[in-house]
Parts: structure tokens; C-alpha cells; sequence
């Protein structure tokens, strides 16, 4: 009886020393985004098509027989999930290392019998069980808005990739969490509005306007995993001729980026240089100059409408949020007797509407001759008619374009 004992208690001893012996480590890198779609991982399996998690798991002997488990856990107060609460799960069969794996969180799956170790070698790990996942019935809020949005809805998320030994026991971790947040501010702030109809009220005095809009911003992390995200800015001449709508305007030929195979212009790479950082921008509220080079000169007196769309990384691919699109004008400073002659002669109302961008005289200028009550005149003739104007002894009757 006593021998067996010392078998026995010898026998755990050995194990246990075995076992902390190898010292077996995960390491690897979670890919963020800004927008999770419920649809890139299935919950009954598992699967999933977007690489949420990539990495390595050695040990510093082999063989060793280990079991994976990855998990994604959400806390949404604002949906009734005060507590960290399981959304899916995962968890291998034990399986046997003779070498280094290649660790995917899209090759856990209950549909998935085998994962690859560095030298491209099968290794067996099914089953590969579901061990626990969300049950949507019970969360009717985030039922509602996985439905409207197809999305994970906003809250804090813990996506976990362990190994376990044989046992059970953990061996080493990787973790993530997340502030998943529903991009929705993209507002223009100036210069410019919505109007054409407006544009006395949003005329500018520089060639080279301070582009301003308010939005959030991006965290460093999702900029380093998405060479194609950030802000970028579009901006078109508004022709009166040919544009009759803004959106037409935007879609022309624009002044910015010069290169129309652009079609928009990343705001950070600002003609090849490195200029401005997007993730190194704080606060919601963002500012561009338009540049000395690289673009269209904006001429005095013209009209130009412009854009900002947003790019961000979502399990989707990329998803592109466009602002409503701006206009405004250069105010043209140059004298004109004429015009100021005829703004001195006629009512407000009645110079604006022949005047105004886009009016029926639009594109039209004085030769220099005149017929006032049928009689021909020219400058000096209207300055006259100007002053019988200030003086009271001439009224107008009535103004009309021939």
C-alpha cells in the first residue's frame, strides 16, 4: 500500500513537471475596424470570412498536446447588456504539436477539421465544438438593431484567442477590446451651404479657402490597418451653363485633385508629401487649406462646390460616407462702372434676379453703349442718369432684359 502511494504521488510530480516545463505562448495580432457586420461570423458555427485574429502559437518542446479556444464577448448597457456576455465561443479538440502553428480565426469553425502548423502540415483539432453563444431571443434590443443594420450593434468588445493544456488549463492569451462606435458625424462646417440660391451669403474673399468640416476621428490602430482609409475631399467649378444641380457640379471635372483618375484626394498625401497626419488628428472638428500647387488656381469671382467623403475599415470591406456637397463663391473684387452704375439705378430685388449667379445675364458684359428711352449714350451718359437718379428727378417705370 505504501509503494503504491509513492507511485502515485511520483506519477503527478512527473506530470506536473512536464507540463511546466514546455512553456507554450500564442502570440499574434487582432485586425480592428470601425464597423463589424453581424454576417462575418456565423454564431451556430463559428465560421467566419474576415481575418479577425492572426498569429503563432510554439512551445519550447515538442510534441505537446494543447486546445484553442477563441471567444468574443460585448457589454452594451444601452442595449440591456450591463455584463460582459458571450457572443460566440469556440473551442478545439486536444490535439497533439509537433511544431509551431499558424493560428486564423477563420479555420475555427465546427465546419473545419484541420489548421496548419509553419511547415504547411495538417493538424487535426476536430471537433471543433460551439461551447457557448448568444442567444438573440433574449436580447430583443440588439435582436432589433443587428435586424435594421446587419451590424454588431455599439458597445465594448472582447475578442480572446487562448490555449489551453489537455486539461484545461491555461497556458497563454491574447486579447483585444474594442469600442465598437457607429460612425455617423460628417457635417461641413464652411465656407459655402446648400444652396445656389444662397450664394451672396456664402461668398469668400481668398483664392485659397479654408476647407472645414466636423467628424470623428480615426484611432491610429484602424489607420495602420487600412492603407485605404481616411478623409478625402473632392472639388468642381459650378458651371451655370452646364451644371444645373450641385451633384452635376461635383461629378464634373474637378479643380481638385488635378488628376481626374483620382476622382478624390486623400487628405494627408497632399501633392506626394506627407503633410497632414490623419491619425494624428485630435477633436472632431477638422481644417484643410486649399494648396498653392498640385491644383486648379480658383479664379475671382467663380463658383465651386466640394465634398468630403470618409472611408473607414469595416468586416465588409470598405465603407464610403460621402458629406453633403457645399458651394460657394469668390468674391470679385475688380470695378465695374457699369454693374455699379446699375446696382446704384435699380432696386435690389430687380438687380439680384438679372444679376445674381446663374441669372439671365450671367456671362454677358457691356460694350459701352446704351439707349436710355430709346436716345443712344454711353458712360458719361449713364453716370448723368445716375445722378437724376440720386437727385430724385428720374424714376424707374419698369427694368426688363431684350
Amino acid at each position: 500500500m505504501t509503494m503504491k502511494k509513492k507511485w502515485v504521488l511520483l506519477h503527478v510530480y512527473l506530470l506536473a513537471t512536464f507540463i511546466s516545463a514546455q512553456n507554450v505562448t500564442i502570440e499574434g495580432t487582432f485586425n480592428r475596424f470601425i464597423t463589424y457586420y453581424i454576417s462575418s461570423v456565423d454564431i451556430n458555427t463559428g465560421g467566419s470570412d474576415v481575418q479577425l485574429f492572426t498569429g503563432r502559437l510554439s512551445s519550447d518542446s515538442y510534441p505537446v498536446t494543447v486546445k484553442i479556444n477563441f471567444s468574443i464577448q460585448v457589454q452594451s448597457p444601452a442595449l440591456g447588456i450591463p455584463d460582459n456576455t458571450t457572443l460566440i465561443e469556440v473551442e478545439t479538440a486536444e490535439f497533439e504539436m509537433v511544431a509551431d502553428i499558424q493560428l486564423d480565426n477563420r479555420d475555427l469553425s465546427t465546419d473545419n477539421l484541420v489548421i496548419y502548423d509553419v511547415f504547411g502540415d495538417e493538424v487535426n483539432v476536430s471537433p471543433i465544438e460551439v461551447i457557448s453563444s448568444l442567444d438573440i431571443s433574449d436580447f430583443e434590443d440588439m435582436f432589433g438593431v443587428i435586424v435594421q443594420t446587419g451590424r454588431l450593434p455599439d458597445g465594448i468588445y472582447t475578442f480572446k484567442f487562448s490555449v489551453l493544456s489537455s486539461e484545461g488549463v491555461l497556458l497563454d492569451d491574447e486579447e483585444q477590446i474594442i469600442n465598437v462606435t457607429t460612425p455617423t458625424t460628417l457635417q461641413l462646417i464652411s465656407p459655402g451651404g446648400l444652396s445656389i440660391e444662397n450664394l451672396d451669403q456664402n461668398e469668400i474673399y481668398t483664392t485659397y479657402p479654408v476647407i472645414q468640416w466636423e467628424s470623428e476621428t480615426f484611432s491610429s490602430g484602424v489607420i495602420d490597418n487600412c492603407d485605404e482609409c481616411g478623409f478625402f475631399v473632392r472639388i468642381a467649378e459650378f458651371r451655370c451653363e452646364d451644371h444645373a444641380t450641385l451633384e452635376e457640379a461635383i461629378e464634373a471635372l474637378t479643380v481638385y485633385p488635378l488628376d481626374q483618375a483620382k476622382g478624390w484626394q486623400l487628405l494627408g498625401d497632399v501633392n506626394g508629401d506627407n503633410l497632414w497626419q490623419i491619425s494624428e488628428v485630435t477633436g472632431s472638428q477638422l481644417t484643410f487649406i486649399y494648396p498653392t500647387s498640385g491644383a486648379v488656381d480658383l479664379m475671382s469671382g467663380g463658383i465651386y462646390v466640394w465634398q468630403i467623403q470618409k472611408r473607414i475599415s469595416t468586416t465588409a470591406g470598405i465603407n464610403e460616407i460621402n458629406s453633403p456637397i457645399y458651394v460657394f463663391q469668390i468674391k470679385d473684387l475688380s470695378t465695374n462702372p457699369v454693374m455699379q452704375a446699375l446696382q446704384e439705378i435699380l432696386p435690389d430685388e430687380i438687380f439680384n434676379n438679372f444679376f445674381k449667379p446663374c441669372g439671365p445675364l450671367t456671362g454677358y458684359s457691356s460694350k459701352g453703349i446704351f439707349k436710355i428711352d430709346g436716345i443712344e449714350g454711353d458712360f458719361s451718359t449713364l453716370n448723368a442718369l445716375v445722378e437724376e437718379f440720386n437727385q430724385g428727378t428720374r424714376t424707374l417705370i419698369t427694368a426688363e432684359v431684350q
